[in-house]
């Protein structure tokens, strides 16, 4: 049976326990002498629990409770009905001044996105401080979220510092909140014209769009605005014009007044600009659009195939085939075929006059023919000296008979001669 140890010998194991070092159900600390480990994770578990066994009817040792305060683990003071000391359900679950949430979230960079999950590490602080949770229990809008009471000046104006301004919309409750988004900030006209300005012109608004200025702890979304600007929605619009200033710079983008009033009468913008279809030619199947209104821009629609016209004629150019058209071919050099051609002098080919269509005659390839034969019906020996031929001098034959020499006859009754 393990012996039973004091509140002494937790606070010694405790204090042997490496800080920041979880805790959990089977930790457990060696100690000199002892026989077998401090089990500080049971201990942590029984006076964590909300059972009926758990817990103390009394409260630990001192030394006991400052060597679980310095890991962090802290008396709960939730009283249950049993009225038992227990801990923190978690031991990170302190309660910490407003003071100590605005150090946090000022050592926080400015524009760094806080979610739940976003922690701040202080000196001295056994656990970080769970900044994004009190950020998110503030936006809450249940009955667990909010303040009853405003909080401290100093947390204030941290939060602001990260776009975190107060909700202007009380719920029945009357507890203070943070506005819904960190983003959604009552920002002036002028700092919507502002941000326009120093927007390249010609750039694409979307959704997404935004731009820094300067002092400023988050973008300014112009493209939030733009599309609220234009939106036929209820939410839609504006009830009034905008700031002179603002109008220019929407203008400069090609952002104008809508002239349709609907029957709520908001300044809106113009709609999206239309983008009618042109004819498509037979056989093609890419469609071309043409950008229309005063929110076109120069140039082509993205995407579009440009046909070969338009390549060669752009728009406030003078065109190349309506009004200077290209010089005609000269005239071709003609060759006049002899009856007699050197092998090594390829005759030229004769080139048709200008106009004349590409397709040959129908009589073409029986003239062809015709030359062919009669080429070839020319005497051998007419061939042989136009083509550089001169036969080799021959030796005098000898004065034997010639196999070419006519043939003997003889008389009847009379023998053939002798042969010599």
């Amino acid at each position: 049976m393990a012996p039973r140890n004091s509140d002494q010998v937790y606070a010694q194991a405790l204090n042997r326990h490496p800080v920041d070092t979880p805790i959990t159900g089977n930790t457990t600390v060696m100690l000199p002498g002892h026989l077998v480990p401090v089990p500080i994770g049971q201990l942590v578990n029984t006076l964590r629990s909300t059972a009926a066994t758990a817990g103390r009817v009394a409260a630990p040792d001192p030394v006991l409770v400052a060597a679980l305060a310095a890991h962090g683990l802290h008396h709960n003071p939730t009283a249950l009905p049993d009225g038992k000391w227990r801990l923190l359900p978690s031991g990170a679950r302190i309660i910490r001044p407003d003071q100590v949430f605005a150090q946090a979230l000022n050592r926080l960079p400015a524009g760094t996105r806080i979610t739940r999950n976003t922690t701040v590490t202080l000196p001295g602080h056994p656990v970080p401080v769970p900044i994004g949770q009190l950020v998110n229990k503030l936006r809450d809008t249940s009955a667990n979220g909010g303040r009853v009471a405003a909080p401290d000046p100093a947390l204030v104006t941290a939060l602001a510092a990260h776009g975190l301004h107060h909700n202007p919309t009380t719920p029945p409750d009357g507890k203070w909140r943070l506005q819904p988004s960190g983003a959604k900030i009552i920002r002036p006209d002028q700092d919507y014209a502002q941000a326009l300005n120093r927007l390249p012109v010609g750039t694409r608004i979307t959704n997404d769009t935004t731009v820094m200025l300067p002092g400023h702890p988050v973008p300014v979304p112009i493209g939030q605005l733009v599309k609220r600007l234009r939106d036929i929605a209820a939410g839609g619009g504006r009830v009034a014009a905008p700031d002179p200033a603002l109008v220019s710079a929407l203008a400069a983008h090609g952002l104008h007044h809508n002239p349709t009033t609907l029957p709520d009468g908001k300044w809106r913008l113009q709609p999206a600009a239309a983008v009618p279809a042109r004819p498509v030619p037979a056989g093609n199947t890419t469609t071309t659009t043409t950008l229309t209104g005063p929110t076109a821009l120069t140039g082509p629609a993205p995407g579009r195939v440009l046909s070969i016209a338009e390549l060669l004629n752009p728009p406030g150019q003078p065109p190349h085939l309506a009004e200077n058209p290209p010089p005609p071919p000269s005239a071709p050099t003609t060759v006049t075929k002899t009856d007699k051609i050197a092998p090594w002098h390829l005759p030229t080919p004769t080139m048709p006059p200008a106009g004349t269509p590409t397709v040959p005659p129908a009589g073409i390839a029986a003239a062809a023919r015709l030359s062919t034969a009669t080429a070839s019906a020319q005497p051998r020996a007419a061939n042989r000296e136009d083509r550089g031929y001169f036969p080799t001098p021959t030796r005098p034959r000898s004065a034997s008979p010639s196999r070419t020499s006519p043939p003997h006859t003889t008389t009847p009754g009379t023998s053939a001669p002798p042969h010599r």
